[in-house]
């Protein structure tokens, strides 16, 4: 920037002494060849003939719609849809670490494990009602076998006085009350042997029904804890008591913290681990009250950060919040911006641009303004050769064009080319 500035300080110098024939405020003449005079300060007045008329072309100040642009400093954060805080669900002491800090980790993926007696009694409970169950079962399956033997042996008794029965009754020796009484007994024995065989089959049914419901209910808490249906059957298949609890992150992303070491203690109320997917970000800034009225849902949005100051990136406006922030008085505004090449990070600071409906306003060139100082001015042409100086305050800039805020009025003429020149004299006239 300073290089610029000297260029262009030599560039009005060198004009100064191009061009000529100029008259200070004091009225006296300066002698040169292009003559140009001055009646009051900020008044450059030329002679009809100076050449430099030829380079000076005059506009004036026109309703142009310019696409409005509402500007605000910006910072990127992580998308809090997209955020997981991974808290264990019981307490316990962490035997191990798998993931570290920046690591990239897959849904499901293990990164840590506690040690916890909770998990260890959970286990030990299933396996003494499971105990317990089939002690039950088989001491009463042990009576049913029992009584399940003597009733055979009943009814083959039964079944071999029928038979006998049957053949005195075709020799004509036996009665058929004698034949009837057997089959009754032999018949009412067989029955009494089916309901035994289905009582002890109701038996070994209602004991594995109970066994399931506990290992269900032990699956479904052990599932909450984290640990999967397939490791709590395993652990039942070995009937080994187990300690240890996986802790997985339910979500791919990017650890973003990782708030404990091997060997401490850990509870439900003590964080882990920040997961984030940072595949998508939040672009959040602060609107200043007198913007609020541009501000709407689904504006185009394109933001540069201070870590790629040449690249620009888009995204859209998707959330304006519905209060103003009562100690800055401005509106929080925020969208989401895509993040594939994971190029931006989490607290990059940057500018928001937000691209708002065109306005129809006043407006000039902007090869019309001169920058002087902290001052914008522009040169108002009085007449064909007489041009004075005015300070504006400008508004939006849009291609080539900029709003005018104050300072000028509808159709007022303005000098659009040769501004510099203009400028280059009255700088020399306001050092004679």
């Amino acid at each position: 920037m300073s290089t610029f500035r000297g260029f262009e300080l030599i560039a009005i110098i060198a004009l100064t002494v191009l061009l000529s024939g100029c008259q200070s405020a004091n009225g006296k003449k300066i002698s040169t060849g292009n003559h140009c005079t001055s009646h009051s300060k900020g008044t450059v007045v030329f002679e009809p003939d100076s050449p430099v008329l030829k380079d000076i072309k005059v506009t004036t100040v026109k309703e142009r719609k310019l696409e409005h642009l509402v500007e605000a400093n910006a910072q990127l954060q992580p998308n809090a849809n997209s955020v997981t805080r991974i808290n264990p669900p019981i307490a316990g002491q962490v035997t191990s670490i798998c993931a570290n800090l920046g690591d990239s980790v897959r849904a499901g993926q293990l990164v840590a494990t506690i040690n916890s007696r909770e998990v260890g009694v959970m286990i030990a409970d299933l396996i003494n009602e499971e105990t317990e169950i089939d002690s039950a079962l088989s001491r009463e399956l042990l009576d049913l076998d029992y009584e399940l033997k003597r009733l055979e042996a009943q009814v083959d008794l039964d079944s071999k006085r029928y038979e006998r029965a049957r053949l005195l009754m075709e020799e004509k020796i036996g009665s058929r009350a004698t034949l009837e009484t057997a089959d009754t007994e032999l018949k009412k024995n067989e029955l009494i042997v089916q309901a035994t065989c289905a009582k002890r089959v109701k038996l070994q049914n209602v004991a594995d029904e109970k066994k399931r419901l506990a290992r269900l209910a032990l699956k479904q808490r052990l599932k909450v804890l984290g640990m999967t249906p397939e490791a709590v059957d395993k652990i039942i298949a070995s009937k080994s008591i187990v300690n240890a609890l996986p802790i997985c992150t339910p979500q791919a992303g990017i650890v973003l913290e990782r708030n404990v070491n091997d060997g401490e203690l850990a509870d439900p109320s003590k964080t882990l681990f920040v997961i984030d997917d940072i595949d998508n970000l939040w672009l959040v800034a602060d609107i200043f009250e007198k913007d609020i009225k541009y501000i709407s849902v689904g504006e185009d949005v394109d933001f540069v950060v201070d870590s790629f100051p040449d690249e620009r990136f888009r995204a859209r406006l998707d959330y304006v919040a519905g209060t103003i922030n009562p100690d800055t008085r401005t509106l929080p505004v925020r969208c989401t911006v895509s993040n594939k090449g994971l190029k931006l990070k989490p607290k990059m600071f940057g500018r928001m641009r937000i691209h708002v409906a065109e306005r129809l306003v006043p407006s000039i060139p902007r090869t019309a303004v001169q920058n002087i100082g902290a001052r914008k001015v522009v040169y108002c042409a009085i007449n064909k050769n007489t041009f004075k100086q005015k300070e504006v305050v400008l508004g939006q800039e849009s291609g080539d064009f900029v709003e005018v805020v104050s300072g000028l009025n509808l159709n007022d003429p303005v000098v659009a080319e040769g501004t510099f020149k203009l400028r280059a004299q009255s700088a020399k006239l306001a050092h004679l």
